[in-house]
């Protein structure tokens, strides 16, 4: 295969997958058993190099001692690449890889023959969602009160940077995924300047700047008699200077499953129910705000609480008795549909009690709270979309991708599913049943309207 020939296939193969893309990238492993980790080195370089050769020929380009190194030079040291799901980062002999879904990131991080994975919250997507509200409202009219609650979005800044769900694993041997210290190679070089390089056991095409514009991995099968045994794995978008140096977590101190609730996000949910509470009025609700502090002068015991009292039911309310408590009665002077809309959501089997004292649930369970009972405006105060418990949080259980073992490779694809947090107005997107509702304590009449 002549090298203009060689180029044209992988442009050609390019734009055919460039909405599709592999469904993994995979990369050479080697065990954590001293015996077998040479043997599997070995055994995947020479599949690569294989590869290569089919590929590229034997007309491939490589540095010379003409080559100007210095024009040259992938960005991998100290840069991170973006790609459409999160980005790469390579920091000398470390390597980190930030998968980004919606308002979670989740980081993984390789060097010291371990792996280190964590969550973050995606604060800047949280802020623009928040803006979203302000932008569609700020002129509206409506509600003053609740437009200046949710265009103070500050109390996010109080999660910035908190890891969460840090899980160290120790069986990685001598394997990391990229060492940006390993020197990469030329196979390719175009008219237009623009260039195809090995980087590890990715096939990286590099544009005219020598920044990166896609990256192709090894197929799976390797006895494949594939022409071109290379597959799109996905696109980079831009590359930029690595904003932090790779660390790791503390699973000691970062090793809880979620996030706490901070005291600006208590805060805020507090200052959310002020916002929506009718009783409150404009007047009232910027006189008694600190604009400088950003935090409310006083704070009503009755909104801490959530009192069956202000939403005039017996079942909404933190505390219930769900063996005792009165089931709800359409003859009584109290919110029949928002009491069993409470009732139910306090049956919520993914349950966690908060630092603040305010439980944090699924979030199928709290969109089902605000479906049936959000009428009541104690309840869409807390559970709506713009409710305070945007600032507490829920769970939904959602895929994810990361990189695990598949034989003597590891694999970057989709994981399986984990509990994810969820904050702000956009918590409920793609919710889903997982945990529902533990069994009822008692049945009650009206229970058929709204099903367990």
């Amino acid at each position: 295969m002549n090298l203009s020939t060689s180029t044209n296939l992988i442009f050609l193969y390019l734009l055919l997958h460039k909405q599709g893309g592999a469904s993994a990238a995979r990369h050479n492993l080697k065990g954590s058993d001293p015996s077998s980790s040479t043997r599997e080195e070995t055994k995947g370089e020479a599949i690569f190099r294989r590869n290569i050769d089919k590929a590229f020929g034997e007309r491939r380009e490589r540095f010379t001692e003409e080559t100007n190194a210095d024009s040259f030079d992938l960005p991998t040291d100290g840069y991170c690449w973006i790609h459409e799901a999160g980005k790469f980062c390579f920091e000398d002999d470390r390597f980190q890889s930030v998968s980004i879904t919606d308002d979670e990131i989740f980081v993984e991080e390789f060097f010291d023959s371990k792996k280190y994975s964590y969550s973050l919250q995606n604060i800047q997507q949280l802020h623009l969602d928040y803006q979203s509200f302000s932008s569609a409202n700020n002129n509206s009219g409506e509600n003053r009160k609740l437009v200046h609650a949710m265009t103070d979005s500050s109390w996010l800044d109080s999660l910035d940077g908190i890891k969460y769900g840090c899980r160290v694993e120790e069986d990685f041997g001598s394997f990391s995924v990229f060492d940006a210290n390993n020197a990469t190679e030329l196979l390719t070089a175009n008219a237009d300047s623009s260039s195809i390089w090995r980087f590890q056991d990715w096939v990286v095409n590099v544009d005219s700047d020598m920044i990166p514009i896609s990256i192709l991995t090894p197929i799976d099968d390797e006895d494949s008699n594939e022409e071109f045994p290379f597959e799109f794995f996905t696109s980079v978008s831009a590359v930029e200077p690595i904003p932090s140096s790779i660390v790791g977590c503390d699973p000691e101190k970062d090793s809880k499953p979620s996030p706490d609730i901070s005291v600006e996000g208590h805060e805020r949910f507090l200052q959310v129910i002020k916002a929506h509470d009718p009783s409150v009025s404009e007047e009232d609700y910027f006189a008694n705000y600190d604009d400088v502090h950003h935090h409310r002068k006083l704070v009503p015991s009755w909104v801490t609480s959530f009192t069956a009292e202000i939403s005039n039911t017996q079942w909404c309310g933190p505390g219930t008795d769900n063996g005792n408590t009165p089931c709800p009665d359409p003859t009584k002077d109290f919110d029949f549909n928002a009491d069993n809309a409470c009732r139910r959501h306090d049956h919520g089997a993914k349950y966690v009690q908060t630092s603040i004292g305010l439980p944090r649930l699924e979030c199928y369970v709290d969109n089902q709270i605000n479906q049936a009972g959000g009428h009541n405006w104690a309840v869409s105060a807390v559970y709506g979309k713009w409710g305070g418990a945007g600032a507490i949080g829920c769970y939904n259980f959602e895929s994810y991708k990361c990189w695990k073992r598949q034989g003597w490779r590891i694999i970057y694809t989709t994981c399986g599913k984990k509990w994810k947090t969820k904050f702000g107005p956009s918590r409920y997107n793609g919710n889903v049943k997982t945990a529902g509702y533990k069994a009822k304590e008692k049945t009650c009449p009206y229970d058929y309207l709204v099903p367990f």
